[in-house]
C-alpha cells in the first residue's frame, strides 16, 4: 500500500493535510488486510461501512476521488465477480460501489 500512498500523493490523490491523510491511510490498510488475508473481505467492508460518510460519494469524506477510492474500486471489480457482497447490510458502501461500479468498463 505504500506504493498506492505514493502515487497518490504524486497524482494529488492523497490528502496533504495529515488528519486526512491518516483516514485515507487506514483505509488502505483496511484494503491491505483484506487483500493480504489477514481480515476478511466481509470485516473490512464492514468496518469501512461505519466509517462512510452519509452521501456516499467518496471515502472517508473526501471532496473528490481518493487514491482510497480507486484502490477499492479496483479491488471490488476483481472481487466481484468470484465473491457474493451483502450490500444490504453496509448500504453507504454499496451506495458508493453502485456509483463506480463499471466506471472503467
Amino acid at each position: 500500500m505504500s506504493v498506492c500512498r505514493y502515487l497518490g500523493r504524486i497524482w494529488k490523490l492523497h490528502p496533504v493535510h495529515p488528519e486526512n491523510a491518516a483516514y485515507l491511510d487506514t483505509s488502505l490498510e483496511l484494503l491491505d488486510g483484506a487483500v493480504k488475508k489477514t481480515c476478511e473481505i466481509k470485516e473490512a467492508l464492514r468496518r469501512l461501512e461505519a466509517r462512510m460518510p452519509a452521501d456516499g460519494l467518496f471515502l472517508e469524506s473526501m471532496a473528490s476521488m481518493s487514491v482510497a477510492d480507486l484502490c477499492w474500486q479496483a479491488a471490488l471489480e476483481k472481487m466481484s465477480a468470484t465473491e457474493e457482497l451483502a450490500w444490504a447490510e453496509m448500504p453507504a458502501v454499496g451506495t458508493w460501489w453502485l456509483t463506480r461500479r463499471g466506471a472503467w468498463s
